[in-house]
């Protein structure tokens, strides 16, 4: 979902971004902590196709999952860990992303 959220032709592409976020991270500036570095460190993710590429980590007592995900879209690829935690009214969340070299 954020990869369709950040595509260009999206028209609430940083609102749609930032929503997916842990409530803690969806105001202006968190939100473009997460969101400008995925644009610069992975300018392709932005309308890409992603999958997981291996077994979730953590998540156990109730703590943050790290799921890794490799993105593809025509003009590049790469990799993600994405580290996720539910909220209390049982959705996940996105808390931080980083490019994976």
């Amino acid at each position: 979902m954020l990869a369709d959220a950040l595509d260009k032709r999206s028209t609430r592409r940083a609102g749609s971004a930032c929503s997916l976020a842990v409530a803690e991270r969806q105001d202006p500036m968190s939100c473009d902590n997460m969101i400008v570095p995925i644009l610069h460190y992975a300018p392709t993710f932005p309308g890409s196709k992603v999958k997981r590429r291996a077994a979730t980590s953590g998540g156990y007592f109730g703590r943050p999952i790290k799921v890794h995900v490799r993105y593809e879209h025509k003009d590049g690829s790469g990799n993600l860990d994405v580290t996720m935690r539910r909220e209390a009214n049982g959705t996940w969340h996105i808390f931080s992303v980083f490019p994976v070299p």
